[in-house]
């Protein structure tokens, strides 16, 4: 019995180091994408939902600094973040697409989730931990995926 309760606890042990240890990572969109179609149109914006494995610290998220949408007409979009939960962030763009997009046929943009923080800061999750945004296994590195919205 003793020796059952030993390996509960170092089970329970090794279960929790590893919870702590989990980097923030995206979840979806998938990342290092040429031609996703992970994303919506809301009234002629371009609408994203990022979806991260952990909470994240919702003020690290700054559109322009931490969160960059690049389009072919914007090189660092603006619009709005709504949080429905700590695990989910909706960006909708403030222009409308025919503002943000040459449809030549179609129209891409990427988008960039900083993770090394080099002057504009970088997104955490509630712990303090940065974003991995490179999927090495250690906080940092920046997140990257690309769009087509089909002309």
């Amino acid at each position: 019995m003793e020796k059952l309760k030993t390996v509960l606890l170092t089970l329970g042990v090794a279960l929790l180091c590893f919870s702590c240890s989990t980097t923030l990572k995206v979840v979806s969109p998938k990342a290092n994408q040429t031609s996703s179609q992970e994303f919506a149109l809301d009234g002629g914006h371009i609408k994203i939902t990022v979806t991260f494995n952990k909470d994240v610290d919702p003020s690290t998220v700054v559109v322009g600094k931490t969160f960059i949408l690049q389009t072919e007409k914007d090189p660092n979009a603006t619009g709005s973040l709504n949080w429905p939960n700590g695990k989910t962030v909706i960006f909708l763009t403030t222009k409308t697409t025919s503002d943000l997009l040459d449809y030549n046929p179609d129209g891409s943009f990427s988008l960039k989730l900083i993770g090394s923080d080099t002057g504009n800061g970088a997104i955490k999750d509630k712990g303090g931990k940065h974003l991995d945004g490179d999927s090495d296994g250690a906080d940092g590195g920046d997140y990257k995926t690309s769009f087509v919205n089909i002309g």
